[in-house]
């Protein structure tokens, strides 16, 4: 028996074909993350400019020799940080705006995270799957052979508890 979905639920569960379900986790965008893009942007910004006088004084042809080791090492360590921020700000982004989807059938599950036409897609063995469980900054997580993968982290409390109990029913229905 189905549970029923939370209000104002956006996920798109359905039976595409006997033991063949798709789960479809839509992106959420809120204030936070919205202000985290916005911040991210504009650190980026003065990170490049930071950037380019850090290489430009690197590689100029008159410089001060004992100063050479220390600004090296700052590069290095600001472009390592720079890398870091366009990490969280792809993270911000595909929270927002792309999705998640979770196609499971009786051989394998699939998770495909797809923003603006682009998507990174895990495979597992649906035999090796041993639960779903809540998984904090994932939202979800799927346990399999000692390790998991996490999925879900935009969903909302009430999706998220809604979504596991439909998981664990769909993984029984799969496995007949």
């Amino acid at each position: 028996m189905a549970l029923r979905p939370p209000p104002d639920c956006r996920i798109v569960l359905d039976e595409m074909d006997v033991r063949k379900w798709r789960v479809v986790l839509p992106g959420r965008p809120t204030g936070g993350r919205m202000f985290a893009a916005l911040f991210l942007l504009c650190w980026l910004a003065g990170w490049a400019v930071g950037e380019v006088f850090a290489l430009r004084s690197i590689f100029a042809r008159q410089r001060d020799p004992g100063i050479d080791v220390t600004l090296v090492l700052w590069a290095l360590g600001w472009t390592a940080g720079g890398l870091g921020a366009m990490w969280l700000l792809r993270r911000v982004v595909d929270l927002s705006f792309g999705t998640e989807s979770l196609l499971l059938d009786e051989r394998r599950v699939r998770i495909v995270r797809a923003l603006w036409g682009g998507a990174a897609v895990r495979e597992f063995e649906t035999a090796s799957i041993e639960r779903f469980e809540a998984g904090g900054w994932w939202g979800l997580r799927m346990r399999f052979a000692g390790r998991s993968a996490g999925f879900g982290a935009a969903l909302t409390a009430d999706e998220r508890s809604w979504l596991l109990g439909e998981l664990e029913r769909i993984l029984k229905d799969v496995r007949g």
